[in-house]
Formats: structure tokens, C-alpha cells, sequence
């Protein structure tokens, strides 16, 4: 009866975070664009797919960052949907990154989601360049400006791992 109800309060957890995230992933693009404040900045889809990745079950982690875009896409029109697998497999490399890094790395965790982040971005960025030159993509390489997207690394960073021990605690 006592896994059970461990069982249970797992389940309550990964589908209360699943919903804040599904939730936050479409609502904010809304926001942003209803408010023009971008609130686009915090990232949801990597905040929720990192804490789920580290907090709770990986597999879990691993598909919030696969379909969550692509979600997005359909639910909301935004991003498009070359741009949608784009953040769908900077995310899942970020979340590799993460597992790479705590594997083989001694640096503090924290460094650790800093600098998983950082590359993911760096591939992200290289592919869009790709995929812009080829014409698959329009607009601009940097749609915000790299010391914005900086600062707010920072911020996701101190975001992640706050709310990673609180969860811890649950």
C-alpha cells in the first residue's frame, strides 16, 4: 500500500508539472504577443523540459522537449514549424548536454546547466544560419539581442535550480 501511494504522489508531481509546463509553453508566446511583453524570454519550454529532466524522469524530459514545439506550432501558429523542430532538438541537445556534463564533468551543477545551455544555443544558432542560407527559414539570425539572451541564461539558471530543490522536497 506504501509504494502505492508513492506511486500516486509521483504521478501528481510529473502531471502537475506537465500541465504548468503545457500550460506555460502555450500561454506565453499569447502573452507576449498580446501585452508585447516579451516574456518569451524566460524560455518556458526549456525551463520545464530541464526540470523534468532533472527533477523527475528523463524520458519525460526527453519528449516534453520533442513535442512541445511542435505543440506550439499547431495550437498557436508560432514559431513555424521548421523553426519549431529547430527548438525541439536545441532543447534535446541541451538535455543531453546536461546528462553529458554531470556524467563527466566535476563542475558545480549549476556551471554545468550554464554551459549545456550556452552550447545548446551555439548549435541553434549554426543551425539557423544553415537553415536561413538555404532559404528554409526567413527573418533574422538574432532576433534578440546576445547580451538579453545572456542575462537571461543567468536568470533560467537561478530559475531551474530553485525550483529543482524545491521539487527535491516534495
Amino acid at each position: 500500500m506504501k509504494n502505492f501511494a508513492v506511486a500516486k504522489q509521483e504521478i501528481i508531481k510529473i502531471s502537475l508539472i506537465n500541465f504548468i509546463g503545457i500550460s506555460l509553453a502555450i500561454l506565453v508566446p499569447i502573452l507576449s504577443h498580446i501585452t508585447d511583453i516579451p516574456f518569451y524570454y524566460l524560455e518556458p519550454m526549456r525551463l520545464i523540459s530541464i526540470l523534468i529532466y532533472i527533477s523527475f524522469n528523463k524520458k519525460n524530459g526527453l519528449i516534453y522537449a520533442l513535442y512541445m514545439p511542435l505543440l506550439n506550432t499547431l495550437v498557436t501558429g508560432h514559431p513555424t514549424f521548421f523553426k519549431s523542430v529547430l527548438i525541439a532538438t536545441e532543447l534535446l541537445i541541451n538535455l543531453y548536454l546536461i546528462d553529458f556534463l554531470s556524467r563527466k564533468s566535476k563542475l558545480a551543477f549549476t556551471l554545468q546547466l550554464f554551459i549545456s545551455i550556452v552550447l545548446s544555443k551555439i548549435y541553434y544558432y549554426l543551425l539557423k544560419l544553415l537553415l536561413l542560407n538555404v532559404s528554409i527559414l526567413q527573418g533574422e539570425l538574432f532576433s534578440s539581442d546576445l547580451t538579453i539572451q545572456l542575462v537571461f541564461i543567468i536568470i533560467n539558471v537561478i530559475i531551474i535550480i530553485s525550483l529543482y530543490r524545491t521539487f527535491k522536497f516534495f
